[in-house]
């Protein structure tokens, strides 16, 4: 499949046939969609099966344009930096070239943050992410909204996949069914549940100083508060995850433990996607084990101590 093709009639479709003519297309890395960096002011996404396909009921035509219109709200409605989703002449997000679908954003700038955040970094990420589950709260979501529901017993499933030790596997699916069992038992209401960006790690924050801006909502989905918290928290040391917490404005005791059991939950679905992919994953399964499963099955809090 010739993406760079695709990609240059797809920017034809949004920006029009003169304009887009002579605009320089520079692909870049980008998960679960073929992505291209244009003109250096827009963000072009393809999203092929080729690619997608793990992820395909957040790809299809309505769900795309549903990500959008949330990413759209997000930036009239709130003083945070997204990316602008761009229409076509015809006013649409989405657009199908040669059987692929397409979608067009604004490109902003900012600085992805490699290894453990400051902490008044990791105290904007918090803000970040309760302003936009503050804004999930409030918007009144269109009839015709389509994305996909974080169930928590995919992260059992997604251990069968990973590459585990007998000893780490058992330890693991304890722990997994004891936070599936928890989870589970909380009631899906506004308090606890609603629409959540669901990927808000590490990769998926820009930086300009302390100031987090929040980008690749393809995940986004309906999943409790408290999954979206955790797995903003899953890659950082305890003193990153209180910041952070402080940031998002703070957790009840009760609340700790649950996100402890989602903490879990994230961590165990990311094995599966991470050794998918390649990566060796013993070190984190070790830590994991060991620092989370453990006092976790043995009713000790891990989340902000240490």
């Amino acid at each position: 499949m010739d993406f760079g093709a695709l990609a240059r009639d797809a920017t034809r479709a949004f920006l029009g046939g003169e304009s887009a003519g002579s605009v320089s297309l520079e692909r870049i890395g980008h998960g679960e969609s073929v992505a291209f960096r244009v003109d250096g002011r827009y963000f072009l996404r393809l999203h092929s099966s080729a690619v997608s396909e793990t992820n395909a009921e957040a790809h299809s035509r309505s769900a795309l344009d549903s990500e959008l219109a949330w990413i759209g709200a997000i930036g009239r409605d709130t003083d945070l930096v997204v990316q602008e989703p761009i229409v076509t002449p015809a006013g649409e997000r989405v657009v199908s070239v040669d059987g692929v679908l397409a979608t067009m954003l604004s490109w902003i700038d900012g600085e992805v943050v490699s290894g453990q955040p400051s902490a008044e970094r990791a105290r904007s990420a918090g803000r970040l992410l309760a302003t936009l589950q503050a804004h999930a709260r409030t918007w009144r979501i269109p009839n015709s909204f389509e994305r996909p529901t974080h169930e928590p017993h995919v992260a059992r499933a997604a251990l069968a996949r990973a590459p585990l030790a007998a000893g780490e596997r058992d330890l693991l699916e304890r722990a997994v069914d004891a936070a599936i069992a928890e989870a589970t038992a909380v009631a899906r209401t506004p308090e606890h549940f609603g629409l959540v960006h669901a990927d808000l790690h590490e990769g998926n924050k820009l930086f300009v100083g302390d100031e987090a801006r929040p980008i690749d909502f393809g995940c986004c989905g309906f999943g409790y508060w408290l999954y979206d918290l955790a797995e903003g928290l899953l890659h950082l040391l305890p003193a990153g995850r209180r910041a952070l917490v402080e940031g998002y404005g703070g957790l009840a005791p009760d609340a700790v433990r649950l996100t402890e059991g989602f903490f879990l939950l994230c961590a165990s679905t990311g094995f599966a996607y991470q050794s998918a992919r390649g990566d060796d994953i013993a070190r984190s399964v070790a830590t994991v084990c060991e620092h989370y499963a453990t006092p976790y099955l043995a009713g000790e809090s891990f989340l902000l101590s240490g």
